[in-house]
């Protein structure tokens, strides 16, 4: 997924494209592309963004739909689901000529140019009839949707030993290819880290909610690289709103006094 955006009426999965050349969608909904190149056209056919999103759109569905503990609430999560999920295709390049003359009217209405964006989504919200969301329920999903994440934090650059101009280089021997997988890796060898997730794991089992509705994962290496030690510069690190903070803050606080050597 490009971008998901959490707004208090709906969540809006965004697939961005850069396209190249001119781009025609024809009745059938099949994105068709056609580019000059040394005065030669060439047209081809190119996988649909709109697919692209759906299966992203699909993939979020089984995912939440899996958080619901019985039948009554699946079925109502099915039943909101079109309206609280929705999806654009974005079109980062301005020069991209779009032709959707003959394209389905529900095609239409999803792509949009970067630019429109901002004003897409406030037409969303304005024509949606979705209760307003908590803020409290927005982290949640937004630390859910973060939990999910795996960051690609491969080094291209050294994987394949080439400098940004292209030009081959010498690994350097005992250079690390990844070494922010080795920076967290140390960090859930310290004795904090460790504290802090048993802690986690413990209240979630107590209260009967998943784990990472107290803190996710991204938010445990906040903690410890900030190492906060009042409330106020516990509020500082991202997803400890006050009452977050007014719940957990003093056991997370206890837990970073108990480790002053992290």
């Amino acid at each position: 997924i490009d971008y998901l955006v959490i707004t208090p009426k709906f969540n809006l999965i965004l697939e961005c494209k850069n396209l190249v050349g001119d781009i025609e969608v024809n009745s059938r909904g099949e994105f068709i592309r056609t580019t000059k190149y040394k005065g030669k056209v060439t047209r081809e056919g190119i996988y649909s963004p709109i697919t692209q999103a759906q299966r992203h759109l699909e993939m979020i569905r089984i995912l939440r739909r899996k958080t619901r503990g019985n039948i009554l609430t699946r079925t109502m999560f099915d039943k909101y689901f079109d309206d609280t999920y929705k999806f654009a295709v974005v079109l980062a390049n301005p020069r991209t000529v779009i032709k959707m003359k003959y394209a389905p009217e529900q095609i239409k209405e999803k792509i949009i140019r970067s630019d429109q964006l901002i004003e897409y989504i406030k037409q969303l919200s304005q024509a949606s009839n979705s209760e307003i969301f908590l803020e409290k329920y927005m982290y949640e999903l937004a630390d859910f949707f973060m939990e999910m994440h795996t960051p690609k934090t491969v080094d291209y650059t050294k994987k394949y030993a080439v400098d940004f101009h292209g030009l081959e280089r010498k690994q350097p021997a005992g250079d690390p290819v990844n070494k922010a997988a080795e920076a967290s890796d140390a960090i859930e060898d310290l004795p904090l880290y460790q504290d802090l997730r048993q802690y986690r794991l413990e209240t979630s089992r107590r209260e009967g909610i998943k784990a990472y509705y107290i803190f996710s994962n991204k938010q445990l290496e906040d903690l410890i690289a900030r190492s906060p030690s009042t409330m106020d510069e516990l509020m500082q690190v991202h997803g400890f709103g006050r009452e977050k903070c007014q719940k957990y803050g003093g056991a997370i606080l206890d837990i970073i006094r108990s480790h002053p050597e992290e």
